[in-house]
């Protein structure tokens, strides 16, 4: 019982050290230049990008625990390298659109953010079924913000 609550720590540890590398990004990038951007109408306000995508982040550190308690599993550790590739991709994300204000390399990111992730369901799911469920949120979200930032891509042709 002690080592889950660890490893929960360790999960969640890991998914805030991503969040703050996300918001980093965004703060430190020029305040100005989203703003510029032609977006779709139904782009969220920067509040509800929050509130999901903290919610989404509990969800990921939960499905990493579900995952890694069955590591011995071949196949977990599949799904587990999976999850950390995909997160990793997450992590730069925000970099790649805010701060080096490339939203086509980011969208490209975004694409193997949302791959990885659906590798990582389809193996969790024969292991895991929690966890492939928990992260089935998370690529609904991701294929949103895919969208989302291709419409944002197409619109400001003229300035990348």
């Amino acid at each position: 019982m002690y080592e889950y609550f660890l490893i929960s720590i360790l999960f969640l540890a890991i998914v805030f050290i991503v969040l703050i590398f996300n918001m980093l990004s965004i703060k430190f990038a020029d305040p100005n230049y989203y703003n510029s951007l032609n977006k779709p109408s139904y782009t969220p306000s920067e509040t509800t990008f929050k509130i999901i995508w903290y919610f989404l982040y509990l969800l990921l550190a939960a499905a990493g625990v579900f995952i890694w308690k069955v590591k011995g599993i071949k196949i977990g550790e599949i799904s587990l390298h999976f999850w950390s590739i995909s997160l990793f991709f997450n992590m730069i994300w925000g970099f790649l659109f805010f701060f080096l204000k490339k939203p086509l390399i980011a969208l490209i990111d975004g694409l193997l953010v949302w791959i990885f992730t659906l590798l990582c369901i389809i193996v969790a799911f024969q292991v895991t079924v929690v966890a492939g469920i928990l992260l089935i949120p998370y690529i609904i979200w991701l294929s949103y913000e895919l969208f989302l930032n291709y419409k944002i891509v197409v619109m400001n042709r003229n300035i990348q």
